[in-house]
């Protein structure tokens, strides 16, 4: 009796201090992995901010305030080239160091922070970890994006832009400017319509059907979500089992409804777009378009085809990344025209000297000969890029070295465009806008683009795993941009609380959002932005 008594008391015991037990070793536990992430990990010697030794939630809290890009600037400014952005991340703002992770030779790919980011069975072309899967499904995506391909698409194109310059034209006042317009918005209504007509053949059409709307507003949810699973992927499901913590439920509860609900009319399109190339009748012309190309692409190498499911996968990444990113550069390039009057004289006097009339500007040696034009839109990709996170790379089997810092296999490595794209080592007068930077021609060497500077412009990333959309980026910028400043003027609203949308805000808490000249960015992935508002009116072309 006595013995069962014992054993009961010890049980007891146990009972009443297990709790105790099981925090007192959680915490040791936690104590003995803040003192190997701070002492003995190999990126111990690198400098950075104390809670981004510690934790990955550093960077997650930078991309829930949107400001991972500003953030990242300013650890560069204090802590040097090299610094440490997590327990296992560095962020190097370097050329050499960039070309060491990014390069064809580079012992670095992708990896869990671009599995989170997959919300399909499949891999697209974009969030493939394994090269050898890359290397296949870029060979056969990037057919949809040659120049055949874009010229076959060039009618869908401009029917799109026509659009677009209405919608800059409406609203007259009666003195032929119109109301203001949010260049933004407009543009991203935009990219959204263009890239759903050019991959499905049916076009959200939000330009001119306002309660279509929402689908541009479920794309910067999703991008938000997005940012925040790439900082921290452990605390973000995606979609998969078996995880208990899952950030993307806890904090942004509607986020996977909208979510749903976009994958799934997508995935509709996209399976009527399937069967529609399909069943095409033989006589009927050959589609040669972007996204007919892709479906019917053959590897070289193999003869292989993409299967619908992975068609699927391209065309959601496709919507996803083309959705308003190429609207971050055509918001950028009119908020920094407006804020510089003799660039903004310049453009349209080449613009306007080169064509004869609005059905000119289109695909051709013209418009690719119109290199200020280039150079105005380079520059503003460059002062405002279009990715606002840093494109984590991860070591392969044996690590890799970046400027003489070794990154064990799994660890982390990055260069982060915006902080590179102002780096005075390649961009003297980084803040300002100088299109003739770009130009060849130019006298000024203080500021001209040396090959070394070149290779430090990042806007769609660098390597084998650049963006593979980037010649349809370009030509949608160009004909954009053009088009509307072929056919109309356009001046910043007389009203203050109009005019300085977009812009920087003196009276900003945050140091780097003050500057009244620089377009300012959001991080939700891709950059989230508001404005310029400017008002337009359109030339008279009679003399």
């Amino acid at each position: 009796m006595a013995d069962t008594s014992v054993v009961y008391a010890v049980v007891r015991l146990i009972a009443v201090q297990l709790p105790v037990l099981v925090l007192a070793a959680s915490a040791l536990y936690i104590v003995a992995i803040c003192i190997y992430r701070i002492y003995f990990h190999p990126f111990a010697h690198i400098p950075g901010p104390f809670f981004a030794k510690l934790t990955d939630a550093y960077g997650l809290y930078h991309s829930w305030l949107k400001d991972t890009h500003l953030t990242i600037y300013r650890l560069h400014e204090e802590y040097g080239t090299i610094v440490r952005y997590g327990p296992s991340k560095i962020l190097v703002n370097d050329v050499d160091g960039m070309r060491e992770i990014y390069g064809y030779h580079a012992n670095f790919a992708k990896g869990s922070a671009y599995e989170v980011l997959r919300f399909n069975p499949v891999h697209s072309v974009f969030n493939a970890t394994d090269k050898k899967m890359h290397r296949r499904k870029r060979r056969l995506v990037g057919q949809g994006f040659s120049d055949s391909a874009l010229r076959a698409s060039e009618s869908c194109i401009l029917q799109h832009m026509d659009k677009f310059v209405d919608s800059f034209l409406e609203s007259d006042t009666g003195d032929g400017w119109s109301t203001a317009k949010d260049v933004s918005v407009l543009s991203s209504f935009l990219s959204l319509d263009l890239i759903t007509d050019l991959v499905f053949s049916k076009s959200t059409n939000t330009l001119t059907k306002p309660d279509n709307r929402q689908f541009r507003s479920l794309l910067v949810t999703t991008g938000y979500r997005m940012t925040m699973a790439f900082q921290m992927p452990s605390a973000f499901r995606a979609g998969r089992s078996g995880q208990w913590l899952d950030l993307g439920t806890w904090t942004l509860r509607n986020v996977d409804k909208l979510r749903a609900q976009w994958a799934a009319m997508l995935r509709g399109w996209a399976m009527d777009r399937i069967q529609a190339e399909k069943t095409r009748d033989n006589s009927e012309p050959d589609r040669r378009d972007m996204m007919s190309t892709i479906i019917n692409a053959t590897d070289p190498d193999t003869g292989e085809k993409l299967d619908v499911q992975e068609i699927g996968a391209e065309a959601f990444t496709l919507i996803t990344a083309g959705g308003d990113t190429t609207s971050v550069g055509i918001s950028a390039t009119f908020f920094y025209l407006s804020r510089n009057p003799v660039a903004y004289e310049r453009l349209v006097g080449e613009i306007r000297g080169r064509f004869r009339s609005l059905d000119d500007v289109r695909i051709g040696n013209t418009l690719s000969s119109c290199h200020y034009l280039r150079g105005c839109i380079d520059e503003a990709l460059r002062l405002a890029p279009p990715v606002s996170v840093p494109l984590y790379r991860e070591a392969g089997p044996g690590g890799a070295t970046v400027r003489g810092v070794f990154v064990p296999e799994r660890c982390v490595a990055a260069t982060h465009a915006y902080a590179i794209h102002h780096n005075e080592k390649y961009f003297p007068d980084a803040y300002s806008y100088r299109p003739e930077r770009w130009l060849p021609e130019t006298k000024d060497e203080a500021i001209s683009v040396t090959p070394e500077a070149k290779s430090a412009f990042l806007p769609f990333s660098h390597g084998p795993r650049n963006c593979a959309a980037v010649n349809m980026a370009y030509l949608n910028l160009s004909l954009s941009v053009a088009r509307l400043l072929w056919v109309a003027d356009f001046r910043i609203p007389s009203y203050a609380g109009l005019a300085c949308i977009g812009a920087g805000d003196p009276s900003s808490k945050d140091p780097m959002r003050r500057r009244v000249d620089e377009y300012q960015l959001w991080d939700i992935f891709a950059s989230d932005k508001k404005g310029p508002m400017l008002e337009f009116r359109r030339r008279d072309i009679s003399s």
